[in-house]
């Protein structure tokens, strides 16, 4: 409502501002400020409806699924390879007996193809600091409010039984698997 306010109060500045040049009662200062405030008024009426939408959508359907482990010393063609086609789908990174981060294929899309077999896909790596936890059945909203105060763009989505299950980039658009 008040995003529609906004909006209304910034147009009616505009046509004041506009019209009172013509009569010599106005200022075009009075326009540009009107086309800020609806500006800045339209941002947040998108803001507002986005966050609604986020609030409905399912977890599961935006996060990229993770894959079996691979080891050190792959290179990003293998990993294009691994994921047979699915961009949406994360590599978790097994080194010296741990796993110390994801792989997304995102980051693997992003090299040029003929440099692929020559990459190192440890390269593209995001470590596990870079994440916060989320679980499956949390609200968007809430992941992305705390993803913002972490100041972290990748959040770790486990089960119910405490399984790493997904990964959600917030870098990228989110949009359905499928």
């Amino acid at each position: 409502t008040s995003a529609g306010v906004g909006q209304a109060f910034g147009t009616a500045m505009m046509i004041v501002g506009v019209l009172g040049i013509f009569f010599g009662a106005g200022t075009f200062i009075l326009a540009i400020l009107g086309f800020f405030l609806r500006t800045a008024a339209g941002a947040e009426r998108f803001r507002a409806q986005s966050l609604g939408k986020l609030d409905s959508a399912n977890v599961a359907t935006l996060m990229s699924p993770i894959a079996t482990p691979i080891t050190a010393g792959i290179t990003v063609s293998g990993i294009e390879a691994l994921a047979a086609g699915n961009k949406n789908i994360a590599f978790p990174l097994w080194r010296e007996h741990s796993i110390v981060g994801l792989i997304p294929s995102s980051a693997v899309e992003s090299i040029p193809a003929a440099q692929r077999p020559f990459v190192d896909a440890e390269a593209l790596l995001v470590s596990w600091d870079q994440f916060i936890s989320a679980t499956d059945n949390e609200s968007m909203t809430a992941i992305v409010e705390r993803a913002q105060a972490a100041e972290k763009s990748n959040v770790l989505v486990y089960d119910e039984l405490d399984r790493q299950v997904g990964h959600i980039s917030l870098d990228r658009p989110l949009m359905p698997m499928g």
